[in-house]
């Protein structure tokens, strides 16, 4: 019974750190998004960005401050799309 009860807390302090850390995340995102897509799960991955899952792809909506210094990297996708934000 109280390995049982035990179980119960580890699983309640882990679900509470990791939306602790969803919400962290999320504050700490540069621009302003509608809330469709403040909705989408964070992408898991080396920078913070919401993702949208599609047929063969994921979209990632990131966006930076100006200034930021981006380092050299390779993506391995097809198409891109750089779309303008709202003000």
């Amino acid at each position: 019974m109280a390995a049982v009860k035990l179980a119960e807390l580890r699983k309640g302090l882990l679900k509470r750190a990791i939306e602790e850390n969803l919400k962290e995340r999320e504050e700490k995102m540069a621009g302003k998004y509608p809330n469709r897509i403040k909705a989408l799960p964070l992408y898991d991955g080396r920078f913070d960005t919401y993702k949208l899952e599609a047929k063969d792809s994921d979209v990632l909506f990131a966006s930076y401050p100006a200034g930021t210094s981006i380092p050299p990297h390779v993506h391995t996708l097809t198409t891109m799309v750089s779309l303008p934000v709202a003000s």
